[in-house]
């Protein structure tokens, strides 16, 4: 073992030490060694990484069941709009003498997160519009940004909060609620969609190319935020 990997080593185990009740409390690690040394070292490298006590470095950690191998998330502040998210996956080998390379599924993983994270409904509505089911409607090809986003709305209004506090706290049950209401969720998309159009067009026949401009303008956006509920923005297409 090198000089540095044994400082680090000595470190990990030290807050592994020190923190063992807190990680048996907050993430269920009791009994196994392993494991706790793995998440002692993810909280040194959140510490260190963002300059934030230990206290705080623990606030971040997901480690557990249904994270998608993320075992750490910090959000920052909101500032003139925006805000940094870091996501942090680690592994722990207990032999440091080894030549281990990071797993490449752990990396699929973690953009699975991302995806899941900040649009779980997402996935449902471009997986429907790859593979489109029977007598899906024209306007799918298009528009399964604008499902999504809804179907998003529809989420965050049974979850019962804003996009601004959905983090790994609630992550799991979005995740849950997502697989189990995809369905019902895209359905209900794809009817206040419809109605939109309608609107918009008076329930006249519109050409494939109308109805793709359609969704690159912002009079459909206007359309559907007269439905109560979260307000849409205009997506990046």
């Amino acid at each position: 073992m090198n000089l540095n990997a044994s400082i680090i080593d000595q470190q990990v185990r030290a807050l592994a030490g020190k923190l063992k009740d807190q990680f048996a409390d907050r993430l269920n690690i009791k009994t196994d060694e392993p494991k706790l040394r793995s998440a002692s070292f993810v909280l040194l490298c959140v510490k260190t990484v963002l300059d934030l006590t230990e206290d705080e470095a623990m606030d971040c950690m997901t480690e557990g069941g249904s994270d998608f191998g993320v075992d750490a998330v910090e959000v920052s502040d909101v500032a003139d709009g925006e805000f940094t998210v870091t996501l942090f996956q680690g592994k722990y080998k207990q032999d440091l003498e080894g030549d281990a390379n990071f797993p490449e599924n752990g990396i699929t993983k973690a953009i699975q997160a991302v995806r899941l994270l900040f649009d779980p409904a997402s996935v449902v509505a471009e997986n429907k519009r790859k593979r489109p089911p029977a007598g899906a409607p024209e306007f799918l090809r298009y528009g399964s940004c604008f499902l999504g986003m809804l179907m998003g709305k529809y989420l965050l209004g049974e979850l019962g909060t804003q996009l601004e506090t959905l983090d790994h706290r609630n992550f799991t049950q979005a995740k849950d609620l997502a697989e189990q209401n995809g369905e019902g969720y895209f359905q209900k998309a794809v009817t206040e969609v419809q109605s939109a159009l309608s609107k918009l067009y008076g329930g006249q026949s519109v050409s494939l190319q109308r109805l793709s401009a359609t969704f690159r303008r912002g009079d459909l956006i206007e359309e559907l935020n007269t439905q109560p509920g979260l307000p849409l923005a205009q997506p990046a297409i």
